[in-house]
């Protein structure tokens, strides 16, 4: 459902103060729950309130839009408050990339946890990233890794029944970049 954005204006002493509201429909078990609040409040309360219901649209194969050999990822149905999902990346240049990613449903919002192997299955680091929800709209989530020395952001873009937009950011020395994975159902 669209968000609608209202300009509430008060009097307060001599200043007239403009605050931004934002009024959403979210799914909660099936039913439609109201949320207003400011702008900030409200991005908040509804990551917190963020299912994987709300990322149903992620589920299935998506293969690498134009080069289907390049990427291949797949989501399983959410079930028990995960959803599981693989990835393949045949880059000739580094060679191939295995991550494997959970999305859970905590108390805080939806966390995605995700581990990268390569050729042989040799894991890239000992400990899974965690990435928590920073941002959800009814076709796109934005997940957030908070801390370390190279934190990364990774977003979900749905853009039709069969076309998804990945994009991975790292800030790396100061420095932010980013890649989009156009995908297509496989």
């Amino acid at each position: 459902m669209p968000a609608v954005v209202l300009l509430v204006a008060r009097f307060e002493g001599s200043m007239i103060v403009r605050r931004a509201v934002l009024l959403t429909m979210c799914a909660a078990a099936g039913a439609g729950v109201w949320i207003s609040a400011t702008a900030d409040e409200s991005k908040q309360s509804i990551v917190r309130q963020a299912t994987l219901a709300d990322i149903a649209w992620m589920e299935g194969t998506w293969v690498g839009d134009p080069d289907a050999s390049r990427t291949r990822e797949t989501w399983g149905r959410a079930a028990n408050g995960a959803m599981l999902g693989m990835c393949h990346e045949n880059d000739p240049a580094r060679g191939p990339t295995y991550e494997l990613i959970l999305i859970e449903e905590q108390p805080e919002g939806l966390v995605y946890k995700i581990m990268h192997f390569g050729a042989g299955l040799k894991a890239r680091h000992t400990e899974p990233r965690v990435l928590p929800v920073v941002e959800l709209t009814k076709d796109r989530i934005v997940f957030m890794e908070k801390t370390g020395d190279n934190p990364a952001r990774v977003s979900y873009r749905h853009e039709g029944p069969d076309r998804v937009v990945a994009r991975v950011e790292h800030v790396k020395d100061g420095k932010a970049t980013g890649f989009d994975i156009p995908m297509k159902r496989g």
